[in-house]
């Protein structure tokens, strides 16, 4: 491996000419995508691109430099600019890698395990264009569907090199394939547009083009038999599982993010762990070795392995935060969980089907999708325009609202949140429809 042994020698020229510790990652890429609209090419496009980063340490003194050259002569250069922007740098007394002692050995069996490789040949642009004809045509065979703005397929290959001076070193590479539709439905001042998407590292894992091209041909047809939000006030509100995971989930990973809370920016502080500060349905928890899991992970980019699955949030009681090895000294806690990020992280499902979470609304708004930003991580406050269906009497019902806004508390709604049995890890969401009554919709 060519490029790990590049790191290696960046490292060691670091070293050799002063560095206390340094790291080297080289990041490479491949990605071809292919778009179509009205059954004609727009044409392929196809990229590779190659990256190095080098940080160096004097102390606590740090610098990075990053070059797209790996030529002996440019890494010299990096591993030398670097350490003239080190010894110009402030000290920062959390700077440093993690101990040796906390630092792993990247399992083989757990790389097989996630098994982010797809051995099957990449699609040929021949295959490409047909499947993106194929998907444009299966949007257009519904009914009222009027255009379709792109058809893209697209397919590419990520590899990242790491070595640290503490020891670790470590090799992640993944394939991937995604398609993206996004047809228009009605015509005049009534044309709306959704979208489909299917995005997965193996083929054998993508929906069927047809599935996709309806599937979003289907949404915007849906969009067209709109109405006013009867009425507003407190009323039940459901979140699909794409809403879920990034309005839900992502609003609370936001208050878990250790460097937040050592900036204040969340509502939650060191002291929060081990406090019970939701409902007792609510566990958050990850799994870096999920197979083919999107987030899936062997290794962290500090050489800190960490366990499999890390219980963020249990029974309501918050357990742990995501923290780096520096925001971790910041918080005066231990990084040995090696997590920067959650790895296909979701909340705990319950044994409630979707229809019986909606039997007892007798009106509410089943939520499809949001616009803007509105979360405030500082003290939980949420306020979203957002779209979405109307459930009468238990039913979810064809009644599209084009905008609405939701308002509320995100601590307020983990504490009257339900989340129904049907988890997902469609494009790698894994959420599952979330119920949730303390909203205001207006």
């Amino acid at each position: 491996m060519k490029h790990l042994d590049t790191c290696k020698r960046a490292v060691q020229l670091a070293l050799q000419k002063g560095a206390s510790d340094a790291a080297c990652t080289i990041s490479t890429d491949e990605k071809t995508t292919i778009s179509v609209n009205k059954g004609q090419s727009e044409g392929l496009s196809a990229s590779t691109g190659v990256s190095m980063g080098i940080k160096v340490f004097l102390g606590q003194k740090v610098a990075s430099f990053a070059v797209n050259d790996l030529s002996d002569e440019s890494v010299t250069e990096s591993v030398e600019t670097a350490l003239m922007l080190a010894k110009g740098s402030p000290e920062n007394k959390f700077e440093g890698l993690a101990d040796k002692s906390l630092v792993g050995k990247v399992s083989e069996q757990e790389v097989a395990l996630i098994d982010a490789v797809d051995k099957t040949a990449p699609f040929t642009p021949e295959q490409m264009l047909q499947m993106a004809i194929d998907m444009e045509d299966a949007a257009y065979a519904v009914p009222s569907v009027a255009a379709v703005c792109s058809s893209d397929v697209k397919q590419g290959r990520d590899t990242s090199y790491t070595y640290l001076s503490n020891g670790f070193e470590g090799v992640e590479e993944d394939t991937w394939y995604q398609l993206v539709i996004d047809p228009v439905a009605g015509t005049g001042d009534k044309k709306v547009t959704s979208y489909d998407y299917s995005v997965a590292f193996h083929q054998a894992d993508l929906d069927s083009v047809q599935t996709v091209g309806k599937t979003a041909g289907e949404k915007a047809a849906a969009m067209l038999n709109q109405v006013q939000l009867p009425s507003s006030g407190k009323m039940p509100v459901v979140f699909s599982p794409e809403i879920s995971s990034s309005l839900m989930k992502g609003c609370l990973k936001a208050c878990l993010n250790g460097a937040a809370i050592y900036a204040e920016k969340s509502l939650l502080d060191k002291s929060s762990i081990g406090k019970k500060l939701f409902g007792s349905n609510v566990t958050l928890l990850d799994d870096r070795l999920k197979p083919r899991g999107l987030s899936s992970s062997a290794f962290s980019v500090s050489g800190i392995i960490g366990p499999q699955s890390v219980k963020f949030v249990e029974d309501g009681v918050v357990q742990n935060f995501t923290m780096g090895v520096i925001t971790a000294r910041k918080l005066g806690m231990s990084p040995d969980l090696g997590r920067e990020g959650m790895h296909n992280a979701y909340f705990k499902p319950s044994d409630i089907s979707v229809k019986d979470m909606l039997s007892d609304i007798k009106l509410g708004l089943y939520v499809t999708g949001t616009m803007g930003r509105g979360f405030t991580a500082e003290n939980g406050n949420i306020s979203y325009t957002v779209e979405g269906y109307l459930i009468r009497d238990g039913f979810l019902t064809g009644e599209f609202v084009l905008e609405a806004t939701i308002a509320g508390n995100l601590v307020e709604m983990l504490n009257s949140a339900t989340f129904a049995n049907d988890l997902t890890d469609r494009n790698g969401l894994n959420a599952s429809t979330t119920r949730v009554d303390s909203l205001t919709v207006s």
